[in-house]
């Protein structure tokens, strides 16, 4: 996606985000650290340019001043990114995080679209974290599940500062006040990808035909199919066995899986939606959490008008996938 009107990559003053108390230069469109910082700002300018202004209305989302002058028609309105969001997308699930100092830790971002959009998914999730790489590091969270039409949904996203427990446990507490639980719902974890990396290193055997074998037993659906494969891998080395089961089955393989996950096994949607936003997330960030809104908003309505020209009974997509099944179960012997 384009990063035009949200990212300037010539031009770093334009994307700062102003923390200087003694700042000089106004102008529409920037970014403070917080109300305070613009409040001295605002001041320190109305000493220095024995400039007037009066406040007409100040909170926590929002600060307005105007010209005392009757004359002069002089007005400056700032507010709270996400107090606009909220406006501008009634049903939207917003959250902010703070320090006990009142600053920033968390942001926490769901868009009414997305939790319309949740009903109509298998409630399977891909969670992934991405590091950010601006100035004050942290980490981007964002869940994300396929849409009926076989397209990635972002289902929300967040700003922490590190993949911790704390912050995990707060992101998912805001997912379930955002959506709610349902019935076998299913978070998945780009981890798991990892467990045929330390098999391979931890047992010297960096094979292409264990590599195979070891996904194709993820994927098995029945037990005899799994147990078929395990001794296989048997055959290869026997201790691979005991470390898979110490991990945990459930974990990593569709047949002993706790809830139903159907056909998602990887985290590769995790992936692409990091690759889309992989500039972006060297933005501060109020521009970075612009830029998502951005992408989820273009890809909602792109997709929502290809729905709307479908005419079969599922979308092109699957509706391709079942008419090759059926030919091939054409020439099938029972």
């Amino acid at each position: 996606m384009n990063l035009g009107g949200v990212i300037d990559e010539n031009n770093d003053e334009e994307n700062e985000v102003i923390s200087d108390l003694s700042n000089l230069f106004i102008a529409e469109n920037q970014i403070y650290k917080d109300k305070e910082t613009l409040m001295e700002v605002m001041q320190h300018y109305g000493v220095i340019e024995k400039f007037r202004f009066l406040v007409s209305r100040s909170s926590s989302s929002c600060y307005y001043l105007k010209c005392p002058s009757e004359n002069c028609s002089w007005l400056m309105n700032s507010s709270s990114y996400l107090y606009i969001l909220e406006q501008t997308y009634p049903g939207s699930v917003l959250s902010l995080g703070r320090k006990e100092c009142e600053s920033f830790l968390y942001a926490f971002v769901v868009l009414e679209a997305c939790i319309r959009g949740w009903e109509y998914c298998r409630p399977v999730a891909v969670v992934d974290g991405a590091a950010l790489r601006g100035a004050y590091g942290g980490t981007m969270l964002t869940p994300r599940t396929t849409d009926p039409g076989g397209h990635i949904l972002p289902l929300a996203y967040a700003i922490v500062d590190s993949e911790n427990d704390a912050s995990w446990t707060w992101f998912f507490e805001k997912f379930r006040k955002a959506y709610g639980e349902r019935e076998n719902m299913c978070f998945m974890s780009y981890r798991n990808e990892s467990i045929w990396k330390r098999t391979a290193r931890n047992f010297h055997r960096n094979t292409e035909d264990l590599k195979k074998l070891s996904f194709t037993m993820a994927k098995a659906y029945t037990i005899q199919q799994f147990e078929a494969i395990m001794k296989r891998i048997d055959q290869i080395d026997p201790r691979i066995r005991g470390y898979l089961f110490h991990i945990g089955y459930s974990k990593w393989s569709r047949t002993y899986s706790k809830c139903k996950r159907t056909w998602t096994m990887t985290s590769n949607i995790a992936e692409s939606l990091n690759n889309v936003n992989m500039i972006a997330r060297r933005l501060p960030v109020i521009l970075l959490l612009e830029f998502m809104r951005i992408t989820i908003q273009t890809w909602i309505h792109k997709h929502n008008e290809k729905a709307a020209k479908t005419r079969s009974e599922l979308t092109k997509k699957y509706d391709l996938k079942l008419q090759k099944s059926i030919a091939l179960s054409t020439s099938m012997r029972v």
